[in-house]
This record gives structure tokens, C-alpha cells and sequence, in this order.
């Protein structure tokens, strides 16, 4: 994932925010394990209404996720 700053001057009106306020923007691709692209997502936040907080856990094959 990819998460960075950026200004709402695009999409202002539908954050309902002035133009220039800073957002949170976030970019996330998925890959199959062969290596193909199957997910792209761009989301952009309002940066006085959110915290970004992830957790990732990567298993090898067969491995259980565990709490």
C-alpha cells in the first residue's frame, strides 16, 4: 500500500472540504502469487476525520493466521 498526503482540491466538493484542504490518499494493488496485478484501488480521505492504522501478517502456504 502506498499512503501519502494530498491536497482535495479534486474532490472538494464530495469530501465537502474547501479546495486545498489536505487528505489522505491511499493506493493499494493485489497481486496473485503469480505476480498478476488483479486489484488497484485509489481512496482519497478527509485528513481531519481519519486515522490510518494497519496491521499485516504474512504466511507461507498452508500457514494459519492467528489473533
Amino acid at each position: 500500500a502506498k499512503i501519502g498526503g494530498r491536497d482535495a482540491l479534486h474532490g472538494a466538493r464530495l469530501l465537502e472540504v474547501p479546495p486545498g484542504v489536505a487528505g489522505l490518499q491511499i493506493e493499494r494493488i493485489s497481486y496473485l502469487a503469480s505476480g498478476k496485478v488483479i486489484e488497484f484501488t485509489r481512496s482519497v480521505y478527509r485528513g481531519d476525520a481519519y486515522d490510518f492504522v494497519a496491521e499485516l501478517r504474512l504466511t507461507g502456504p498452508g500457514e494459519e493466521i492467528r489473533p
